[in-house]
Protein backbone atom coordinates (compact mmCIF):
# COMPACT_ATOMS: atom_id res chain seq x y z
CA UNK A 1 0.00 0.00 0.00
CA UNK A 2 1.25 3.48 -0.84
CA UNK A 3 2.18 5.56 2.24
CA UNK A 4 -0.01 8.60 2.96
CA UNK A 5 2.85 11.15 2.44
CA UNK A 6 3.44 9.71 -1.06
CA UNK A 7 -0.26 9.97 -1.89
CA UNK A 8 -0.34 13.54 -0.59
CA UNK A 9 2.70 14.47 -2.71
CA UNK A 10 1.09 12.89 -5.78
CA UNK A 11 -2.17 14.78 -5.20
CA UNK A 12 -0.19 18.00 -4.75
CA UNK A 13 1.72 17.37 -8.00
CA UNK A 14 -1.53 16.66 -9.86
CA UNK A 15 -3.13 19.79 -8.39
CA UNK A 16 -0.19 21.90 -9.56
CA UNK A 17 -0.47 20.43 -13.06
CA UNK A 18 -4.24 21.04 -13.18
CA UNK A 19 -3.86 24.63 -11.98
CA UNK A 20 -1.20 25.17 -14.65
CA UNK A 21 -3.54 23.92 -17.37
CA UNK A 22 -6.43 26.04 -16.07
CA UNK A 23 -4.20 29.12 -15.84
CA UNK A 24 -2.00 28.67 -18.93
CA UNK A 25 -4.03 26.36 -21.14
CA UNK A 26 -2.88 22.97 -22.41
CA UNK A 27 0.88 22.60 -23.02
CA UNK A 28 0.49 22.92 -26.79
CA UNK A 29 -1.12 26.35 -26.28
CA UNK A 30 1.71 27.69 -24.13
CA UNK A 31 4.22 30.19 -25.44
CA UNK A 32 7.65 29.02 -26.59
CA UNK A 33 9.44 30.51 -23.56
CA UNK A 34 9.34 28.71 -20.28
CA UNK A 35 10.81 26.21 -17.86
CA UNK A 36 11.09 22.46 -17.81
CA UNK A 37 11.00 20.28 -14.71
CA UNK A 38 13.26 17.28 -15.24
CA UNK A 39 13.26 14.06 -13.26
CA UNK A 40 16.81 12.76 -13.09
CA UNK A 41 17.96 9.18 -13.09
CA UNK A 42 21.40 7.72 -12.61
CA UNK A 43 24.68 8.80 -14.14
CA UNK A 44 25.62 7.16 -17.42
CA UNK A 45 28.16 7.06 -20.20
CA UNK A 46 26.43 8.93 -23.06
CA UNK A 47 28.49 7.04 -25.64
CA UNK A 48 27.24 3.63 -24.45
CA UNK A 49 23.89 3.00 -26.18
CA UNK A 50 22.99 -0.02 -24.04
CA UNK A 51 23.73 1.89 -20.84
CA UNK A 52 21.55 4.80 -22.03
CA UNK A 53 18.66 2.46 -22.81
CA UNK A 54 19.00 0.77 -19.42
CA UNK A 55 19.04 4.17 -17.67
CA UNK A 56 15.90 5.21 -19.56
CA UNK A 57 14.12 1.98 -18.62
CA UNK A 58 15.12 2.38 -14.96
CA UNK A 59 13.84 5.97 -14.94
CA UNK A 60 10.51 4.93 -16.53
CA UNK A 61 10.17 2.17 -13.91
CA UNK A 62 10.95 4.65 -11.12
CA UNK A 63 8.24 7.01 -12.42
CA UNK A 64 5.77 4.12 -12.71
CA UNK A 65 6.55 3.08 -9.13
CA UNK A 66 5.54 6.59 -8.02
CA UNK A 67 2.34 6.48 -10.08
CA UNK A 68 3.61 9.02 -12.62
CA UNK A 69 2.86 8.34 -16.27
CA UNK A 70 4.07 10.73 -18.95
CA UNK A 71 1.89 11.52 -21.95
CA UNK A 72 5.11 11.70 -23.92
CA UNK A 73 8.64 10.86 -22.81
CA UNK A 74 10.91 13.76 -23.74
CA UNK A 75 14.43 12.64 -22.89
CA UNK A 76 17.04 15.30 -22.15
CA UNK A 77 20.72 14.63 -22.76
CA UNK A 78 23.11 17.38 -21.71
CA UNK A 79 26.47 17.84 -20.03
CA UNK A 80 25.26 16.23 -16.77
CA UNK A 81 25.56 12.73 -18.29
CA UNK A 82 22.44 11.51 -16.49
CA UNK A 83 19.17 10.08 -17.72
CA UNK A 84 16.59 12.88 -17.54
CA UNK A 85 12.99 13.13 -18.66
CA UNK A 86 10.69 16.16 -18.85
CA UNK A 87 8.07 15.84 -16.11
CA UNK A 88 6.48 19.25 -16.63
CA UNK A 89 6.52 22.41 -18.70
CA UNK A 90 5.75 25.76 -17.13
CA UNK A 91 5.57 29.33 -18.35
CA UNK A 92 6.76 30.81 -15.06
CA UNK A 93 9.71 29.72 -12.92
CA UNK A 94 7.82 29.72 -9.57
CA UNK A 95 5.32 27.19 -10.95
CA UNK A 96 8.19 25.01 -12.17
CA UNK A 97 9.87 25.23 -8.76
CA UNK A 98 6.62 24.23 -7.02
CA UNK A 99 6.24 21.24 -9.33
CA UNK A 100 9.86 20.18 -8.73
CA UNK A 101 9.41 20.42 -4.95
CA UNK A 102 6.29 18.23 -5.11
CA UNK A 103 8.24 15.59 -7.05
CA UNK A 104 11.15 15.83 -4.61
CA UNK A 105 8.76 15.20 -1.70
CA UNK A 106 7.95 11.92 -3.48
CA UNK A 107 11.65 11.05 -3.34
CA UNK A 108 12.54 11.94 -6.93
CA UNK A 109 15.61 13.94 -7.92
CA UNK A 110 14.72 16.95 -10.09
CA UNK A 111 16.20 19.90 -11.95
CA UNK A 112 14.48 23.01 -13.29
CA UNK A 113 15.99 24.24 -16.56
CA UNK A 114 15.08 26.79 -19.21
CA UNK A 115 13.11 25.22 -22.04
CA UNK A 116 15.33 23.77 -24.76
CA UNK A 117 14.58 25.53 -28.03
CA UNK A 118 15.31 22.67 -30.42
CA UNK A 119 12.42 20.47 -29.23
Amino acid sequence: MTPIPDIAALINSMTIALRRIIHDGPPEDQPEEGWWVLVCGRALNPDDFEQRELARRELREMLDAHGLTMREYIWVWDNTDTAQVVAGRHVERPAADDHARALERMGLRTRVVPRFRDV
